[in-house]
């Protein structure tokens, strides 16, 4: 590919996203801003990664079902009754920094934010979770897996309605006991994401008397052939790795060149990995591989994911099913050319969760003459009661892990209740 070529192919991935976020930009305002009937605004900030390098993960399918759950709300007679939900977006760009500065800029707009939704890269979580209390608010997150962000003294004003990763390595030890696989190998990206599920998962496995053989941690900077050859050397023959899809390409690339696959292995991979992932990156001068060698080598690979769509037939607090929850979901997200997202179930969750959070809040205030709309950033009263009455929402929703019970938002001082996980395998490679 030639320099010209790469150059028009990025600004051609840059513009349709740029499209796609006005698209919704420009139909929030039309639904979500506009006073209907004198009713006042509610703002939600969104900040969420858009626009992301190639491989990295981004959000953008989460779009519809926000957009959605904004809508049921605005248009429920039985919630807000007299207020009309505004988002408002930041593309965090999978970067700190720049969901730190946007939010901060947020700070200065006539709107004031009453709470966060975030998605993706749990240290871009993280980051916001330590800022945010000093604005007397509060996150709740659909998509933000780490362990670590369940630190109740560290991240108090922090929630969540996803699972965070000890339901993708847990499932694992049934797996191993059944088989009678009695020693593994860990290869983990050093990162906000997985180090404190590393250190739990190291716990459980000692625990069921599993021996760790190889314990492999790397950086982004890594190409993976050392820690594969440990792993080799170790003649550990299950592998759990805990990586991301760009590390993938490189870990079986090695694997190929190791001859660190076949029938005598088998790798567990966490979520986060697309289909095809192997097509991705190769241009990367890293990757001495081609795309049919690194598929080779992650043939019959499991990868470890949980189920985010209740499919019991239950009616949610909107009044839909799961599966006419999915059915508009894809409609929609197919309407806008977006390709679905799995925290889909989660983030319109989020959404419900922070409507009948400030519902309740509403009436709480107003028993002490005082109203929401009122909020300011220094309102350590309005962010007492906001972080009060969330800690009290419970509602039956679309996510699975509503299932045999109603919704509890998940924040660190809970116990998170388990999910349904379910395995997914690469299957006929020659």
């Amino acid at each position: 590919m030639s320099l010209r070529q790469g150059c028009h192919g990025l600004l051609t991935v840059l513009l349709l996203n740029f499209i796609l976020i006005m698209l919704f930009s420009m139909s929030a305002s039309r639904s979500e801003n506009s006073s209907k009937n004198g009713k006042k605004t509610i703002t939600i900030t969104g900040l969420i990664p858009l626009t992301v390098r190639e491989g990295q993960w981004n959000a953008m399918g989460a779009l519809p079902a926000i957009k959605m759950a904004v809508q049921d709300i605005n248009e429920s007679p039985n919630i807000l009754k007299n207020y009309n939900v505004n988002l408002q977006w930041g593309d965090t760009q999978a970067s700190s920094s720049h969901a730190l500065s946007y939010f901060l800029n947020t700070t200065r707009w006539k709107h004031k934010t009453q709470i966060l939704i975030s998605g993706g890269y749990s240290e871009v979580i993280a980051s916001l979770a330590m800022v945010i209390p000093s604005f007397n608010l509060l996150q709740v997150s659909f998509a933000s897996v780490s362990s670590d962000l369940s630190d109740s003294e560290k991240y108090h004003n922090f929630f969540r309605t996803c699972p965070d990763i000890t339901h993708l390595t847990r499932p694992i030890l049934p797996v191993l006991a059944h088989y009678n696989w009695t020693s593994v190998a860990i290869l983990h990206t050093v990162s906000v994401t997985f180090n404190r599920g590393v250190e739990i998962l190291r716990h459980d496995l000692g625990k069921a008397g599993i021996k760790v053989l190889a314990d492999e941690e790397f950086t982004y900077l890594s190409n993976l052939k050392r820690e594969l050859k440990s792993i080799l050397d170790s003649k550990a023959h299950i592998i759990i790795a805990l990586i991301h899809e760009a590390d993938a390409v490189k870990a079986f690339c090695q694997a190929f060149h190791l001859g660190l696959y076949g029938r005598e292995y088998v790798w567990f991979v966490t979520s986060w990995i697309t289909e095809n992932f192997w097509t991705n990156s190769i241009n990367d001068a890293s990757i001495n591989c081609t795309s049919e060698q690194i598929k080779e080598a992650a043939q019959n690979y499991l990868i470890v994911d949980f189920v985010e769509i209740e499919y019991n037939n239950i009616t949610a607090v909107s009044g839909m099913t799961p599966y006419q929850f999915q059915q508009r979901y894809i409609d929609l997200a197919e309407k806008k050319q977006i390709e679905k997202n799995q925290y889909v179930g989660f983030a319109y969750d989020a959404i419900w969760a922070i409507g009948l959070c400030l519902d309740n809040v509403i009436r709480e205030l107003a028993a002490e003459n005082k109203s929401l709309d009122d909020f300011r950033y220094s309102d350590s009263f309005v962010g007492r009661t906001i972080l009060k009455e969330m800690r009290k929402v419970k509602f039956q929703g679309i996510s699975i892990l509503l299932f045999g019970q109603g919704f509890k938002i998940l924040n660190n001082s809970d116990q998170e209740p388990p999910g349904v996980n379910l395995f997914r395998q690469l299957q006929g490679v020659a």
